[in-house]
């Protein structure tokens, strides 16, 4: 895209088409991600931010791929959709934060609908909390083990064979039909 851009930069609106592909990132898998890392990112002025990258444990496990991540100071975000309510999604939430906040990751929901201001509020209190974490309570680390197949980037998800695809994204099937 951005080649693209350079190649027909005096065209009418080129500029905007510039501003939105720097708010891009080929990692944002919903639009309410997309909105979501701008109130954090633009509007609380946090971060960086990256949108779902595999976070792992000390010994290689994977913890979780969640929507957003600040990887500096350890907070997690995750948009909550309406499917987030159902009895047996809640409890996997649960269980998801109270595992996140064992390996020292803070953890914060953004609940579909809702008024932002009201993420902000929370967001701002998980970077305190994280920023009180000791350095040692850092129980997760970026670096994905040898054995992972990673699909963070368009190319890695096009060079998948049909197998991989089945498995490796069927979860991004689940939340598109969310």
């Amino acid at each position: 895209m951005s080649a693209w851009l350079e190649e027909n930069k005096g065209w009418t609106g080129i500029q905007q088409a510039r501003d939105a592909l720097a708010l891009a990132d080929e990692n944002a898998w919903s639009p309410a991600e997309v909105v979501m890392r701008s109130l954090w990112t633009r509007t609380a002025g946090l971060g960086p931010v990256l949108c779902n990258v595999p976070v792992f444990d000390l010994h290689g496990r994977h913890l979780v791929t969640g929507d957003m991540l600040d990887p500096v100071v350890g907070v997690v975000g995750e948009h909550q959709g309406p499917h987030h309510f159902e009895r047996d999604q809640r409890r996997r939430d649960i269980a998801r934060e109270s595992m996140l906040r064992d390996h020292g990751l803070e953890y914060v929901e953004r609940v579909a609908g809702e008024d932002p201001t009201r993420f902000l509020i929370r967001l701002r209190s998980a970077y305190a909390r994280a920023a009180r974490q000791p350095a040692d309570a850092r129980r997760w680390t970026l670096e994905a083990p040898a054995s992972w197949v990673s699909t963070e980037t368009v190319a890695q998800r096009r060079a998948l064979n049909p197998r991989q695809r089945a498995v490796l994204l069927a979860h991004r099937q689940i939340q598109a039909a969310a």
